[in-house]
């Protein structure tokens, strides 16, 4: 009977759901709010199961370390006047491929900037993590 019910409480342990969370890290270097905006969405689900959930970002959250940690990076933001000449010189086919240029400079600087970090160079020795989401702005930065 002993061995029974000992074999039962196993049983009943195996089958219970036991609850795993997952260091992540959500790095989102970019100078664009909207972009900030989809990459914390695919975060959301993230933390709401329970993990733990790291946000780099190089600007600011609003609500940020309400569930999670939040760590903005000191990276200066893009000129305004680089942000509107954008949108002023892409109406034409010429000014769209030099503007695929100047974003192309400007986000590989931006990027390796925020890399460069001294609080991303100390969370990069001090920590690891079981998954890194990146947000990608402009696709040739992540090659």
């Amino acid at each position: 009977m002993k061995r029974a019910l000992w074999f039962s409480f196993l049983v009943l342990l195996s089958l219970m759901n036991v609850g795993n969370s997952a260091k992540i890290l959500g790095l989102f270097v970019t100078y664009s709010k909207s972009h900030l905006i989809i990459h914390k969405s695919v975060m959301e689900p993230l933390i709401e199961r329970g993990h733990d959930v790291t946000i780099v970002t190089t600007l600011p959250l609003e609500d940020s370390g309400k569930r999670y940690r939040h760590i903005q990076l000191d990276v200066p933001p893009a000129p305004k006047e680089f942000m509107s000449g954008i949108v002023e010189t892409s109406q034409s086919l010429f000014g769209l491929l030099l503007n695929t240029k100047k974003v192309t400079d400007f986000s590989l600087e931006y990027s390796n900037l925020a890399l460069h970090d001294p609080k991303m160079k100390r969370l990069m020795e001090e920590e690891s993590f079981d998954l890194v989401v990146f947000g990608v702005f402009f696709k040739v930065v992540v090659w």
